[in-house]
């Protein structure tokens, strides 16, 4: 799943770079800090052990709202809401990508 995960970083890089700027924007720079973040978070599972429940138990992670590394202050409310959608980005990613069967 890292290595998956790795690949995707490519995808907000390019999706969210600025011709005019020629610079990644601040919310691609953000989606790839926060997919690297996720491999923080996650065990690095085999593709074929995604499914609904390890997908469940991924999301409930965030539900639960983890400590921010290196504290014992859980991470805000939005924060979670902000990862919750960064794990959903690459998933769906994955789904549709012909690179992962």
């Amino acid at each position: 799943m890292h290595q998956a995960f790795q690949r995707y970083q490519v995808y907000p890089e390019k999706e969210h770079f600025r011709h005019e700027t020629g610079h990644v924007s601040p919310w691609g720079r953000t989606q790839v800090r926060q997919a690297k973040n996720l491999m923080r978070h996650h065990p690095n599972l085999l593709l074929s052990q995604l499914n609904g429940t390890t997908v469940d138990d991924l999301i409930g992670y965030w539900r639960r709202r983890p400590c921010k590394f290196g504290t014992t202050t859980p991470i805000t409310a939005k924060t979670t809401s902000n990862y919750l959608g960064t794990l959903m980005r690459p998933l769906t990613w994955l789904h549709g990508s012909s690179e992962y069967s």
